[in-house]
């Protein structure tokens, strides 16, 4: 019954306290925000409890989404993305933008021919250097960053998720390049 209205058209029910409407919304954005949180926090559990936290934020601040805009997803991942942010502040934790599987998943072939182990430790400690290097950049490079790269976002998701236009987007996401690889060239040398 719901599935064919837009966001904005259910986010209205939702105001007038439609539980089938928000029930909707939670079917169409829950996988979509856990993935992001599971990729970022690399925990599945604490994803379930950020993607508990979204929807609670979200239902109690049904009321000032403006239904007339266009802009839920916009919306709804800000909202997203400052809990996380805070959670992050909070817990003074590292994050780790290659996960475990991702890690392990790692193929050490060279031209068919399995690589040394030597090769494998080399690899492993650039992965390493570039977490840290990308540990290093401000939130302001960092965050657009991971959500172009990581999240597939686009310059016009990231401007309306981080509150900037697309071109300071795209002038951070090039800062944040130069400044890695500096720091590659650092190492490198």
């Amino acid at each position: 019954m719901y599935s064919n209205l837009e966001d904005k058209e259910l986010m209205k029910k939702v105001q007038e306290g439609n539980n089938d409407a928000f029930s909707e919304i939670f079917t169409r954005y829950h996988n979509p925000l856990h993935s992001l949180f599971t990729r970022i926090l690399h925990d599945p559990n604490e994803a379930d409890d950020m993607v508990q936290k979204t929807f609670l934020r979200l239902f109690k601040s049904r009321n000032s989404y403006d239904t007339s805009s266009n802009g839920f997803k916009t919306w709804f991942f800000t909202m997203a993305n400052n809990l996380l942010l805070t959670k992050i502040k909070r817990q003074n934790r590292k994050i780790y933008y290659f996960s475990p599987e991702f890690l392990e998943s790692f193929s050490y072939k060279n031209d068919g021919i399995e690589s040394s182990l030597e090769q494998k430790v080399i690899d492993n400690e650039l992965i390493l250097i570039l977490e840290k290097s990308i540990d290093k950049l401000k939130n302001k490079y960092r965050l657009p960053l991971l959500y172009f790269y990581y999240h597939n976002k686009s310059y016009n998701e990231i401007a309306g998720i981080l509150n900037i236009t697309s071109q300071c987007v795209k002038t951070r996401l090039n800062r944040a390049k130069e400044k890695l690889r500096k720091d590659l060239e650092v190492l490198s040398s």
